[in-house]
């Protein structure tokens, strides 16, 4: 992989397991899909030459106003995908625990709406989806930025119609940001056209 070649600087503990030295080596299993994700989100010519991926629960901080707090890492807190489906009757409810990502949205909603999108890398969420129910009139992408996934458990008393919008609906547990970084403008081309930073080019 000639475009990962140039550095990749890591600086991490690893997981929830007991904190590492800051010299030691990251798991060779986040290790190996980081750079997967870097990958996928690899744009020759515009990405950075060097990705700083901070230690668990650190952050990074700029003396810009408008942007003094940073995301865009590979940890649960920035790439855990709080992902729902809902509507009766073309969404079958459920809790799936099949991986997905936002690149599987823009496929999933053409599937939904009897369209097919021949560019996009990410899936159709079948099992989510109710065969022979029709199409819907209007569908919506909600997307809240900022949203972690773990505040729908924690805060669940205070988001009373997303708790039961997510009890109603399809919902993926498991749904991950696969590319890095994880930053809203990634994010949301990723979305809009079901395929990732090394195609769309943002």
């Amino acid at each position: 992989m000639r475009h990962l070649a140039a550095l990749l600087l890591l600086l991490m503990g690893c997981g929830a397991a007991a904190p590492r030295p800051a010299d030691a080596p990251p798991a060779p299993a986040p290790r190996a899909e980081w750079l997967r994700m870097f990958a996928r989100g690899d744009v020759p010519g515009r990405s950075g030459q060097v990705f700083l991926v901070a230690r668990e629960g650190d952050i990074l901080t700029t003396s810009d106003p408008h942007h003094r707090y940073m995301h865009g890492s590979p940890w649960d807190d920035d790439a855990r995908l709080p992902l729902l489906l809902h509507g009766a009757p073309f969404i079958r409810p459920g809790r799936y625990a099949g991986s997905a990502c936002q690149q599987d949205i823009a496929p999933t909603l053409a599937a939904l709406l009897g369209a097919t999108l021949p560019t996009a890398t990410g899936h159709v969420l079948d099992e989510a989806l109710v065969a022979g129910a029709g199409r819907p009139r209007v569908a919506v992408v909600l997307v809240a930025d900022g949203l972690r996934a773990d505040a729908l458990d924690r805060h669940a008393e205070v988001v009373p119609t997303l708790t039961r919008l997510r009890a109603e609906g399809a919902w993926f547990p498991d749904a991950r940001i696969d590319v890095l970084p994880t930053l809203t403008a990634v994010g949301h081309a990723n979305i809009g056209t079901g395929t990732e930073p090394r195609f769309h080019g943002i």
